[in-house]
C-alpha cells in the first residue's frame, strides 16, 4: 500500500475536499444523504481553510487516490475574522432557501452553525490553532489518522504555535478516544460538543 501525505493541490482539489467532508463528516461516516446541499458542509468546515492557507491543508493519498485530509489554521482569531467577513455571507446566501425546512437534525446543526458564524472562545488564547481531520471509511483503522496528526502538529511547531484545539461531537466516543490517546485533554464543553486541546510549547 503506497501512502503519501502532502499539501493539497489547491484549487484543483477543491471538489475533493467537498466530497470527503460529506462522505466522512459524521464521525467518519457519510452525512451526504442527510443534507439537501452537501457542499455546504465542506463550505463551512473544509474549503475555507484551503482558501486561507493551503500550506496547512494536508491530503492523504493511497495509491494516488485522495482518501482523507487534515486542515486548519495556526491563528483561530485571525481566521475567524476573515471567515466571518468573507466566506460566511456567501454560505448564508447559499443556504437561505433551507431556512425552516431542514431535511435532518444534521442539516439543522449545520444551518445553526452558518447562522451563528465562527466563534472565538476564551481558550483560543492558550490554544490558538485548530484543526479538522476526516478520513474515508476505506482508509480508517490503518494508523493513518495518527500520521496525519503528527505531520500537522509538526507544521504548527515549526511556526512556534503554543497550542492547538479541536471540537468533537459529545457522542463520538471513538474520536474522543483517538484524540485523548494522541495527547489532547478536555478544555471546555457545550451540551453537544466537547473541546480538546494540546499544548505544543511551554
Amino acid at each position: 500500500m503506497q501512502v503519501a501525505i502532502s499539501q493539497i493541490d489547491y484549487p484543483r482539489e477543491r471538489d475533493v475536499l467537498y466530497e470527503i467532508c460529506a462522505d466522512a463528516g459524521e464521525g467518519g461516516r457519510s452525512i451526504a444523504e442527510d443534507l439537501t446541499e452537501p457542499k455546504l458542509l465542506g463550505g463551512f468546515y473544509a474549503v475555507p481553510y484551503a482558501e486561507y492557507d493551503p500550506s496547512l491543508c494536508l491530503m492523504l493519498r493511497i495509491e494516488s487516490r485522495p482518501l482523507g485530509y487534515i486542515l486548519g489554521t495556526d491563528n483561530t482569531a485571525a481566521f475567524a475574522r476573515w471567515f466571518n467577513s468573507i466566506q460566511l455571507p456567501k454560505l448564508r446566501q447559499a443556504s437561505a432557501h433551507l431556512s425552516g425546512t431542514a431535511a435532518s437534525a444534521a442539516e439543522q446543526r449545520l444551518l445553526d452553525d452558518i447562522s451563528q458564524g465562527m466563534e472565538v472562545l476564551d481558550f483560543c488564547r492558550q490554544y490558538p490553532a485548530h484543526l479538522h481531520i476526516n478520513i474515508l471509511p476505506e482508509a480508517q483503522g490503518k494508523g493513518l489518522g495518527k500520521r496525519l496528526m503528527n505531520e500537522f502538529i509538526e507544521l504548527l511547531r515549526c511556526r512556534q504555535v503554543p497550542g492547538v484545539h479541536l471540537g468533537v461531537a459529545a457522542e463520538n466516543t471513538q474520536a474522543i478516544g483517538f484524540y485523548e490517546s494522541f495527547g489532547f485533554s478536555l478544555i471546555a464543553w457545550k451540551p453537544e460538543v466537547r473541546f480538546y486541546g494540546m499544548k505544543l510549547s511551554g
